[in-house]
């Protein structure tokens, strides 16, 4: 499970080519590593969290709850720092747009 959304975007990138066409996918795929590392973790931890015996339904729902919102606390950490140092084809038309 946890591979999921790693695989998910492998697919994507070798029967959809077109949409990663102006992109250069070597140096864009790095720089989500870190926001598809976060997602598969959460994705474990839901995994485990409703395979153990232990936890009543109350305890399995705050559990969920406490790591998603752990999972989006980190993505919105890194979308801040991606955001610093992303460089591409959006943020080079936001530049050409503002010179009209």
């Amino acid at each position: 499970m946890p591979a999921k959304v790693r695989t998910l975007i492998d697919v994507h990138e070798q029967n959809a080519p077109g949409r990663f066409q102006d992109y250069d996918w070597q140096v864009v795929r790095p720089q989500l590593d870190p926001a598809i590392t976060i997602t598969e973790t959460l994705l474990s931890q839901k995994a485990a969290i409703d395979a153990d015996p232990h936890l009543t339904a109350k305890g399995k729902d705050a559990a969920r709850v406490k790591a998603a919102k752990e999972a989006l606390e980190a993505l919105g950490k890194w979308h801040v720092t991606a955001g610093r140092t992303r460089r591409g084809p959006r943020n080079a038309a936001r530049s050409v747009g503002a010179d009209r």
